[in-house]
C-alpha cells in the first residue's frame, strides 16, 4: 500500500458543553471536508486534542468519524495514549473499530511515540505495534508536544540513526514532521532505502514556503479545504494548465495570504483558535475543549473574529 500525497486535514473533534462527541458538528465538518482532502487524520495531536481525549470520547471519535468518511478517503487514526500500555490498548481498540466499520478503503495509525517513550528501543515497540495495528503506520514528530512534558532529560526528536531503523519496518510508511529544515534533510538521507516513505509537512507555514513533496498534514483545512486543496495541488504540480494563466497565479497569492494569516492566528493557541473561528460561522456548535490552560485570550478572539468578518465569503461551500 502507498500512502495518500497531498492535502491531508487533522480535524477538529467537536465537542458539547459537556465533553462528549458532537456527532452533529462532527457530520456537518466531515461533509465541508471531504471533498477537498486526500486524506483525514482522526485524533490527531495538534487540534483533534489526541493526547488529551479522555479514551471513551477518543472511541466516539474514531467509530462515528469511520462511518461518516466512508470508505473512499484514506484516515489516519491517532492512538497515542499516556504510556505504552494505553497507546496499546488504543492500537487494539482501533482495530475492533475498524473491523466493526466493515471498512474496505485505507486506514493508517498515527502515532507520537516519544510521548510515552524514548529513542532507546523504539524500533522494538513500534514493530510490535505494527502486528497489532490495522493498518500501515505512520509517525509523528512534534517537538512542541514533547517539550510541553517538561522533561529536561528527554529528547524532543526521533533520533536520526533511530528513524533509519524505524523505515526498514516495512509496516511504518512515513512520518508527519515538524522540525527544521537541516533535520528533515537529515531524515530523507536517513530514509532514502524506502522510495515509498513519505515525509509530510506539519506545518503549515514551512509547507508554504518550501513544500514538501509529500504534501502536508494540515488544520485550516477544516475552515478552508477549498482553499487549501487548491494550494496544495499547485504545489505538488497538480493544477494542470491552468496553471499557467495569470489570473490564477494572482489567485494563488490571494489564497496563500489567505491561509498564512490563519496559520499565524492559531500559531499560539491552534485548538481554541480554530474552534472559534469554525463556531462564529457555525461550522461547529460549541468551543468546548479538553486543550490545558488559560480560555482564549479576548484580543485574539477580537483579531479571530474581524478576520473571520474580512473574509467571511471564503467559508460559503468552503471556498
Amino acid at each position: 500500500m502507498s500512502l495518500p500525497r497531498g492535502h491531508v486535514v487533522e480535524l477538529v473533534t467537536p465537542l458539547t458543553e459537556g465533553g462528549r462527541l458532537d456527532e452533529t458538528s462532527l457530520a456537518r465538518l466531515i461533509d465541508r471536508v471531504r471533498p477537498s482532502a486526500d486524506a483525514v487524520w482522526l485524533a490527531g495531536v495538534r487540534v483533534g486534542e489526541l493526547l488529551t481525549l479522555p479514551d471513551d470520547v477518543w472511541s466516539d471519535v474514531v467509530r462515528t468519524g469511520l462511518e461518516l468518511l466512508g470508505p473512499k478517503v484514506p484516515v489516519l487514526i491517532g492512538v497515542t495514549g499516556h504510556d505504552a500500555s494505553a497507546t496499546r490498548g488504543r492500537i487494539e481498540a482501533a482495530a475492533r473499530l475498524v473491523a466493526d466499520s466493515s471498512r474496505e478503503g485505507i486506514v493508517l495509525v498515527a502515532d507520537l511515540p516519544l510521548w510515552y517513550h524514548s529513542n532507546r528501543g523504539l524500533p522494538e515497540i513500534m514493530a510490535e505495534w505494527g502486528r497489532l495495528a490495522p493498518g500501515e503506520m505512520v509517525l509523528v514528530n512534534h517537538p512542541p508536544a514533547i517539550k510541553s512534558l517538561q522533561q529536561t532529560a528527554k529528547h524532543a526528536n526521533i533520533r536520526t540513526e533511530v528513524l533509519k531503523k524505524l523505515s526498514a519496518l516495512p509496516e511504518i510508511m512515513g512520518l508527519i514532521y515538524t522540525g527544521d529544515a537541516r533535520r528533515e534533510s537529515n531524515y530523507r538521507r536517513a530514509v532514502r532505502t524506502r522510495p515509498d516513505f513519505l515525509i509530510y509537512d506539519y506545518d503549515e507555514l514551512n509547507f508554504l514556503g518550501r513544500p514538501s513533496s509529500a504534501g502536508v498534514v494540515g488544520s485550516g483545512g477544516n475552515l478552508l479545504p477549498g482553499v487549501w486543496r487548491r494550494l496544495v495541488d499547485a504545489s505538488l504540480g497538480r493544477a494542470g494548465q491552468v496553471a499557467r494563466f495569470a489570473d490564477y497565479q494572482r489567485q494563488l497569492l490571494g489564497w496563500s495570504s489567505l491561509a498564512r494569516v490563519l496559520a499565524g492566528l492559531m500559531a499560539a493557541d491552534p485548538v481554541r483558535v480554530l474552534k472559534r473561528a469554525l463556531r462564529v460561522p457555525g461550522i461547529i456548535d460549541h468551543e468546548t475543549t479538553t486543550a490545558p490552560g488559560p480560555a482564549l485570550d479576548p484580543d485574539r478572539a477580537k483579531a479571530v473574529d474581524a478576520w473571520l468578518s474580512e473574509h467571511q465569503r471564503h467559508f460559503r461551500g468552503g471556498e
